[in-house]
């Protein structure tokens, strides 16, 4: 497999942890802040979604409700983060 599916798979795996344990825009985009500092994200929409995901609590224009975030997800990268965790 390579690095940036890694990535890519271990950002969806977080995503559906914050999703299944009760959704707070606040601990996704801390998320989204940590992953963006700990990875080197080479794959561009990643990256997007990323970088939507960490601006989120920057203000109310930004805020995304759950359903906005599996959406954008679902949309830039064809991944459904609402699905159970296996």
């Amino acid at each position: 497999m390579s690095l940036e599916k890694e990535i890519k798979e271990e950002f969806i795996k977080g995503l559906k942890l914050i999703v299944k344990q009760g959704y707070n825009p606040e601990i996704a985009t801390k998320y989204a802040f940590d992953f963006y500092l700990k990875n080197k994200i080479t794959d561009k929409i990643l990256y997007e979604v990323v970088e939507d995901i960490m601006i989120i609590d920057s203000g109310p224009e930004f805020i995304l409700t759950e359903k906005e975030l599996i959406t954008l997800v679902k949309e830039k990268l064809n991944i459904n983060i609402s699905s159970v965790i296996d």
